[in-house]
């Protein structure tokens, strides 16, 4: 079970990634356009909606592994 958790927040740390790799460039830029702000705002819904799946993930992990019993938590 905790293995299926950690691969399912994989791929969404994978999207992240490559979120923050088309933003850099933007944020890094000596100015701004109104396509570069706009498409930094599509990306910011983005990763926010992957950043809460992440976030539903780990809680998931962590209510999994709290009851295992003692012995059994160690990996």
């Amino acid at each position: 079970m905790s293995g299926t958790i950690r691969q399912a927040m994989t791929p969404a740390i994978t999207r992240l990634r490559e979120h923050f790799d088309e933003i850099r460039p933007v944020l890094d830029a000596q100015e701004r356009t109104a396509e570069g702000i706009e498409m930094l705002r599509t990306r910011l819904v983005k990763v926010r909606r992957i950043v809460n799946r992440l976030e539903e993930k780990a809680n998931q992990w962590q209510d999994y592994i709290r009851g295992l019993p003692v012995n059994e938590r160690q990996a």
